[in-house]
């Protein structure tokens, strides 16, 4: 898709078309953006499939219906998680967040599949959390700020373990195993030391003596966001009273929420700017401790690159973890790990590409100051949740991330400058080249990096957005990353309840997001400048 065929148009179809384990969901117009967040009926009956922490797959929504029919009690709901240590985890969420029972009945049941070496076959292991169908939403809340919850693939596996394969099944094999790239779930070990070794290789070429080692795989980035997080909790549990955590820049909208809802809480330094940080220096010299700073490089939707340079030299002074999310700069064009204490990065974006895996890395630094009770602290609270198809395919997808994201930063630029020479319809271009904080990025960017993939603009008329955005011929969902250029209404889709508190966080609420893939330049900007016409013309 985007190299010169037509993206999927209609509402809930699958991006990549035809794709059933997609990680975007085609949501074609402004007006279906605003349905789907309204729930409207032609929107949200279509939807058998979204974004994977957001919308609950359709083979894990079959799955869950088993598990009730078969193991559940009246009027329990079922939610699947790959270990007994998320569903436990996700059990205290719901009693400790839940405000409408007084003793809820909660319970955790573990099952796995048969053993069986026949086939590349493995054992799946699945941990199923039965509780008040009331709670859903309680429960729905961890399911989306952890991703802990279990993968499409696994659902799908565990299924026609316990059930008569079909012809269904055996086309959906035969989609994804295209090419004739089979791929032996018996060799899943091999993959996950093929993806560790790849990041350490990537990071070696600008940091010294990176091991495989350092580098900790989970099923989403928001889960490794979320050990990140639990590791720094583990890290400062000797303070008493707790130490809040500080959000410095405006996020991706689970981060906060998990800064908020998991440990003692969090200072918001919304806009990421010095004058910000001069603010956090002087609560920090006033006396106040924090356990963490945690930040995004650059940020997403906004492309603000904070001072990282300076953050350090702030936590070496006052004795506080760092903790980035370099997703959207990515490895192959910055280097933050030796001025923070660990990276945090969703595999699911550029590393992978082709839209139908999500994963996360977390990445120690070797040379911080704590990396020896950091190591022990993960050490003992890690587990592998990443299911053994994933990690297959992801490896495959991510042989050739460095040569994808060069050719997508080249695109970039050029869809950059075609929008801000256009001064007369467009307000702001949101983009780490030619920023405010570009000085920042570049401290940290690495000889034949460039600028990314993502960037955002808003116009000068508030209208011309959903103008411009039905306008444009590409593909039109939630995520980012992917090898084809992909759109959505950011602020709408992931901040529709609290657009006000957005806004007054410097982020428009008509602001289109555009993750740029690697079609031919000279195709791409002719969609953008169909959009750009439609704008004049309207």
């Amino acid at each position: 898709m985007g190299f010169g065929f037509s993206p999927p148009t209609e509402v809930g179809e699958t991006i990549p078309a035809n794709t059933e384990h997609a990680v975007s969901v085609t949501l074609p117009t402004w007006a279906a953006n605003v349905a789907y967040e309204e729930g409207e009926a032609w929107v949200a009956d279509k939807m058998t499939s979204g974004y994977p922490r957001f919308c609950i797959h359709f083979k894990i929504r079959e799955l869950e219906r088993w598990l009730e029919e078969n193991y559940g009690r009246e009027n329990e709901s079922a939610m699947v998680f790959p270990s007994n240590g998320a569903a436990q985890r996700c059990r205290e969420f719901i009693k400790r967040r839940q405000d409408t029972m007084a003793h809820p009945q909660i319970r955790v049941l573990q099952l796995a599949t048969p053993k069986s070496a026949e086939n590349g076959s493995a054992q799946a292991h699945v941990a199923v959390v039965f509780f008040p169908k009331e709670l859903f939403p309680v429960a729905k809340q961890y399911w989306q700020h952890t991703g802990e919850g279990v993968s499409s693939r696994l659902a799908e596996y565990f299924l026609e373990q316990y059930t008569t394969a079909n012809d269904a099944k055996d086309q959906s094999t035969y989609v994804e195993e295209r090419f004739g790239r089979n791929l032996d779930v018996s060799r899943t070990e091999e993959a996950k030391g093929a993806l560790r070794s790849r990041i350490a290789g990537h990071l070696c070429q600008h940091v010294d003596n990176v091991c495989a080692d350092q580098i900790y795989l989970y099923p989403t980035g928001m889960t490794a966001i979320n050990s990140a997080h639990r590791l720094s909790m583990a890290f400062n549990e000797s303070d008493k009273n707790g130490l809040r955590s500080v959000c410095f820049g405006f996020p991706y909208t689970d981060t906060l929420k998990t800064l908020e809802k998991w440990g003692p809480g969090a200072i918001f330094y919304p806009r990421g700017t010095e004058q910000e940080l001069n603010e956090l220096e002087s609560l920090l010299k006033s006396g106040t401790r924090i356990a963490a700073l945690f930040c995004e490089f650059p940020s997403n939707p906004l492309l603000k690159s904070p001072n990282i340079v300076r953050i350090s030299k702030m936590a070496k002074d006052h004795d506080f973890l760092v903790i980035v999310d370099d997703t959207v700069g990515n490895m192959s064009n910055i280097s933050v790990l030796p001025w923070v204490d660990m990276t945090v990065s969703s595999l699911t974006k550029i590393f992978s590409g082709d839209c139908n895996v999500m994963a996360g890395a977390l990445v120690l630094n070797h040379n911080g100051r704590h990396y020896t009770e950091l190591k022990r602290i993960i050490s003992a609270q890690f587990e592998d949740l990443f299911f053994a198809l994933d990690a297959l395919y992801l490896e495959r997808n991510s042989r050739d991330f460095a040569q994808r994201s060069h050719r997508t930063n080249a695109n970039a630029e050029a869809v950059v400058d075609l929008l801000r020479s256009r001064t007369d319809l467009v307000k702001e271009v949101y983009y780490p080249k030619g920023s405010d904080t570009q000085a920042n990025y570049d401290q940290v960017k690495v000889s034949d990096g460039g600028y990314g993939g993502l960037l955002s603009v808003v116009f000068k008329n508030p209208e011309h957005a959903s103008t411009f955005f039905d306008a444009i011929n590409i593909a039109k969902g939630p995520s980012l990353g992917t090898n084809f250029t992909l759109a959505c209404p950011y602020t709408i889709i992931a901040h529709f309840l609290e657009l006000d508190f957005v806004e007054s966080c410097g982020v428009d609420r008509n602001l289109v997001r555009i993750s740029i893939g690697l079609e031919e330049t000279k195709d791409l900007l002719e969609r953008f400048e169909r959009g750009l016409k439609a704008c004049e013309n309207s």
